[in-house]
């Protein structure tokens, strides 16, 4: 009787030891690297988040979800990462792919030409498993200048897409004033 109080006891403790330690997970950083493939339909920012277990116990990392965004709400681009375990008192860098729409940010080329400057939000959540209970999730959330990180790829990008259209406009303007259209 003594023994299975004390099994039961101790499970209790490590249980609660677990728990403890799920709220001790933390996102270290979130940095973007540089940036991959770049067409007329898309660029891709390619990154990494480093997120921490400094408890005793191992901890499943489901998924990672986060969006990146402009200061006036424009989504740039959603990403999911499926996770793995995180080992006790370590770090896990999990890879970050992020699939950008460049009409998402047109409207911004104008600034990122003159200014020099396209501020740009990282946020989202890291979810740990708890089973039976669900999912646990740590928020995190990172600011970045996403011209000075890759403003040459960007203003290359934004001038073509501007004299692209111009062109267009051109074209309409000529097939107009000559009664095609």
């Amino acid at each position: 009787m003594r023994l299975v109080f004390v099994l039961i006891i101790a499970g209790v403790m490590v249980f609660v030891l677990f728990f403890l330690s799920l709220s001790s997970i933390q996102v270290k950083n979130i940095y973007i690297e540089g940036i991959g493939e770049v067409t007329e339909e898309h660029f891709v920012l390619q990154g990494k988040a480093v997120v921490s277990n400094p408890g005793p116990f191992p901890v499943p990392v489901s998924r990672i979800e986060a969006e990146l965004s402009l200061p006036d709400g424009t989504v740039l681009s959603r990403f999911r990462v499926d996770g793995e375990w995180l080992s006790p008192r370590s770090e896990l860098h999990l890879p970050l792919t992020l699939d950008t729409n460049w009409r998402a940010v047109t409207h911004a080329v104008g600034e990122v030409i003159t200014t020099q400057a396209l501020p740009a939000e990282l946020s989202g959540k890291v979810f740990l498993s708890r089973p039976p209970f669900g999912e646990h999730s740590v928020p995190f959330e990172k600011n970045f200048d996403l011209a000075s990180l890759f403003g040459d790829a960007i203003r290359e990008k934004g001038e073509e897409l501007l004299q692209s259209a111009e062109s267009r406009v051109r074209e309409w303007l000529d097939r107009f004033s000559t009664g095609e259209e």
